[in-house]
């Protein structure tokens, strides 16, 4: 009797050891989609090595597939591709969906945030204040990024604020065409994938991006014009869908949560803007060489008046987000004193 339940007991924690070696050995074949195409300084410096090490750090039990280029689902719709399971792990831009995170929208407010490296410690440290729990409850947020501050690239030239007076600005989303109106344009809102087209064809004259984006959405070879006036900053966020986190096991989700957070999210947003500065180098050589004009830099007069004229979106923002029952006051309140804090080194 003995023997037969010696037997039975090892066949049952045989069983079990080959169960928990079969979930330790599964392979988790992931799905990230992303607006951002293939070639940006973004993809480089953050998703690439960002993934990567979670592979690394999973020994090969998760593996990450990019969509990049808005291939698998549109920047509009990453969100609910996401709780869809369309893709497990989407870069989401709250500006394509206005309205939507009511609560993020405040990246694009002009003149937030010195850098990416200290503006995205701010977004995250908002993001989990206020919509982590609420607007954001559908998904597991891993991760931000942030790129550097926007600058101007256009075929019309400004120096001053009084230059956008009647132009056509391309616009991503409400906040940044409340900046383009406070600067006396019209904002047209047009998908950044369609954007170099649009400067070709004349639909818009100008538009507001970062180095790197000036260059991979070929807004340099369509434009004459480049103004540096670091204007507004753009974050996303970083999501996955709650039922494939669900079904990784513990030491997997904590991979993934020791590769990603606040810190992470920084470092990549800095080694990221860090490239921006050899995007800029590139625009300048190659504006030289098709005899355009050099890259121009506000003087602090000039800069001092654009500030001025858009400082007051910071009120209408707040004040619209007062009128919906939501904090306005004390985010933008948050804003600053966040900016403040990871400015001290």
């Amino acid at each position: 009797m003995k023997t037969k339940m010696t037997v039975l007991l090892g066949i049952f924690f045989l069983t079990l050891a080959v169960g928990y070696a079969q979930a330790a050995e599964k392979v988790y074949n992931l799905k990230f989609s992303y607006h951002t195409p293939p070639k940006a300084s973004l993809v480089g410096a953050y998703f690439n090595p960002w993934t990567a090490a979670i592979e690394q750090a999973s020994g090969g039990r998760v593996k990450i597939t990019h969509y990049a280029g808005e291939s698998l689902v549109k920047a509009k719709d990453q969100y609910d591709a996401t709780i869809a399971g369309l893709c497990d792990i989407a870069l989401v831009d709250p500006s394509q969906t206005p309205g939507r995170f009511s609560q993020m929208e405040f990246d694009t407010l002009p003149y937030i945030f010195p850098n990416a490296e200290i503006g995205v410690q701010a977004y995250w440290d908002i993001l989990q204040k206020y919509s982590v729990n609420t607007e954001l409850k559908e998904v597991k947020v891993l991760g931000a990024a942030m790129i550097a501050p926007s600058n101007y690239a256009g075929n019309k030239p400004v120096q001053k604020v009084t230059d956008f007076k009647g132009m056509r600005v391309r616009a991503d989303g409400r906040t940044e065409s409340w900046s383009i109106e406070a600067l006396q344009a019209s904002p047209i809102e047009i998908a950044t994938s369609d954007l170099g087209t649009s400067l070709e064809r004349g639909l818009v004259d100008s538009c507001f991006l970062s180095w790197s984006a000036i260059m991979s959405f070929g807004v340099k070879d369509v434009t004459k014009y480049i103004v540096e006036c670091n204007i507004f900053s753009r974050a996303w966020m970083i999501v996955m869908n709650k039922k494939t986190w669900d079904s990784l096991p513990p030491d997997l989700q904590k991979v993934f949560l020791d590769c990603s957070g606040p810190k992470n999210s920084a470092a990549y947003s800095a080694a990221n803007e860090k490239e921006a500065a050899g995007a800029k180098n590139a625009i300048a050589g190659s504006n030289k060489a098709a005899g355009k004009p050099p890259i121009y830099v506000l003087s602090s007069d000039e800069a001092a008046s654009w500030k001025t004229a858009l400082l007051p979106v910071w009120d209408k923002w707040s004040a619209e987000m007062e009128a919906k029952k939501l904090p306005g006051k004390a985010i933008i309140t948050d804003i600053k004193t966040l900016a403040q804090k990871y400015s001290v080194k």
